[in-house]
């Protein structure tokens, strides 16, 4: 495509830090205009009787409407850039967007399932509406891609935690929790530790193993400018109380 073109043409002849600045830039400054038609107008409707709901609601639509937009623009640039070193930085700001852009279409499509139960729980709809999942099929399968064909990746450690997060958040915890323990192993100076330990104690606790979640979480313990450290030492306790360990 013609954007495609103009961008390899330009951008070939940058350094590459320049490079990733004025893509960002692009990406988040660009003003939106055209995109999707994405309004539920019998969701709309409902909500114009509650002036604080049809706020957010435009709002999150217009938040739709740019992350839509950067995240084609960052398709183009992988498109444009798939034969360059490039490649593996590209991919995962896509990979980014793309979890940033099924979280707001969730966020809506939950708005229009909760419009629609309500006309269920009325008589008014005669089927019941399906409730929306979170997948994150394709960030997964870009953050899959760049583990498998670039394992030099300088931020792989970073693709590995957004994959295992996305696995968490999607009740993949098996899956998750053996991303996030290769995270802990072969990355233990990582920012995401705190993090990530927190999550793998919230997996074991899930999973009624109460004595290794009060391991990761005792963890957390030895950095008290953790985000996790309050949680943390809350989930200690009920750890303990969970294993009738009333005295620990």
């Amino acid at each position: 495509m013609v954007l495609g073109a103009q961008m390899k043409a330009f951008f070939h002849c940058m350094q590459r830090k320049t490079y990733l600045k004025i893509l960002f830039i692009g990406i988040l400054l660009f003003e939106i205009a055209g995109t999707t038609h994405l309004l539920f107008g019998q969701t709309k409707n409902s909500l114009e009787n509650d002036n604080s709901e049809l706020l957010h609601y435009n709002k999150l639509i217009e938040q739709i409407k740019k992350v839509d937009y950067a995240t084609q623009f960052a398709q183009n640039a992988v498109n444009a850039f798939a034969d360059s070193a490039f490649l593996p930085e590209l991919l995962f700001q896509l990979s980014e967007w793309e979890i940033q852009k099924e979280k707001l279409h969730y966020e809506l499509a939950m708005i229009k399932y909760d419009q629609q139960m309500k006309l269920f729980d009325d008589k008014k709809l005669d089927n019941e509406p399906t409730e929306p999942a979170l997948t994150y099929e394709k960030a997964l399968n870009i953050n899959r891609q760049i583990l498998n064909e670039f394992p030099s990746f300088a931020q792989l450690n970073k693709v590995l935690y957004r994959t295992g997060l996305c696995l968490f958040e999607t009740g993949k915890r098996d899956s998750s929790k053996q991303i996030f323990l290769k995270v802990i192993n072969e990355y233990p100076d990582s920012t995401y530790q705190s993090d990530v330990l927190f999550r793998l104690g919230e997996c074991y606790f899930d999973e009624g193993d109460y004595q290794k979640a009060i391991e990761m979480y005792q963890s957390i313990l030895m950095d008290w400018k953790s985000p996790f450290f309050a949680m943390a030492l809350y989930k200690i306790g009920w750890s303990h109380y969970r294993l009738s360990n009333y005295s620990a």
